[in-house]
């Protein structure tokens, strides 16, 4: 048996079929047959290259993690929410913050939202590969520029465009940094957030730990752009990203 332990095993297994054969001798399984079909065809593939990867639809891609079979891909995007909503205690006009994707899947961010105070202004987005920590955060050719925007006081959504240098692949940190101008303010908190995860696609797949982008620690910058600031504290960024597994 390829995945021991696993709720597929057990299926497999003479104790639990000898239960569920019907007067033909064929198993019966409550299962979507084509989401099952694709799951053997992995399995039929694994055991001529034990290397190969699983791609799979989402609707295999749940039944695969119930059967407790790895799921390395899903064929549609899957957009998932990362949240935090604890209440803000500081704000300034720059951050910077780090993001992490742990392992199997990489993601591309697609909007990022948080709440501004003062005064209504605009906001410049830039990214970049590895930590803002150190060196990047004031040196300007390190870091992209992904957006501009405006802003009104209280919440406030900005739509990422798509581009290679969202992309974070698996195992790997990413930075952003917010830059306001106008007035407007970025609120943020001297403490660690609760994060929560949501599944924003069609169908109910669970957000797995390898699924799961995760906050890093954050910092305000100077006022003027890759300045440094005052403090050199960690905080934290407050709001909501919204990413998809490729």
């Amino acid at each position: 048996m390829q995945f021991e332990g696993s709720v597929l095993a057990t299926l497999a297994s003479t104790r639990w079929t000898e239960g569920a054969k019907r007067s033909n001798g064929h198993l019966f399984l409550d299962m979507d047959p084509d989401a099952f079909k694709e799951v053997l065809e992995f399995l039929r593939e694994r055991r001529l290259a034990r290397g190969v990867h699983s791609v799979f639809s989402p609707q295999a891609a749940r039944l695969a993690q119930y059967l407790g079979v790895p799921v390395d891909s899903i064929k549609d995007e899957l957009c998932i929410s990362m949240k935090n909503t604890l209440a803000t205690d500081c704000s300034f006009s720059s951050f910077m913050f780090d993001v992490h994707m742990p392992g199997q899947w990489g993601c591309c961010l697609r909007a990022i939202s948080f709440e501004s105070s003062e005064s209504p202004g605009r906001v410049t987005v830039y990214m970049r590969t590895g930590s803002f920590l150190g060196e990047p955060q004031s040196d300007a050719s390190q870091w992209s520029e992904v957006c501009r925007g405006p802003l009104q006081p209280g919440q406030n959504r900005i739509e990422l465009p798509r581009g290679e240098v969202l992309h974070i692949p698996p195992c790997t940190t990413a930075a952003l940094f917010l830059f306001f101008e106008g007035g407007a303010k970025l609120r943020y908190s001297s403490k660690r957030p609760d994060v929560t995860y949501a599944n924003m696609s069609k169908g109910d797949i669970q957000v797995i730990d390898s699924m799961r982008l995760s906050f890093g620690v954050g910092r305000n910058s100077g006022t003027t752009l890759f300045s440094l600031g005052l403090h050199s504290e960690d905080r934290y960024f407050v709001g909501e990203v919204v990413y998809s597994l490729v």
